[in-house]
């Protein structure tokens, strides 16, 4: 159905913006962070930037 033709386009994307979040090094933010209470907003921050650099473009 048009779902799956959909779900089966957006699938190489979807790999595509994982590998990326996957590749960014969430101990090398955590280490360059002296607060501990801040390494989870550090960490999703370089993940959201990472994204913006390879051209994946979020919703929302």
């Amino acid at each position: 159905g048009l779902l799956d033709e959909a779900s089966a386009a957006s699938a190489p994307r979807l790999h595509a913006a994982v590998a990326v979040v996957r590749a960014v090094d969430a101990g090398a933010v955590a280490r360059a962070t002296p607060d501990r209470g801040q390494i989870p907003a550090r960490v999703h921050a370089a993940r959201l930037e990472a994204l913006a650099g390879a051209g994946v473009k979020l919703r929302g």
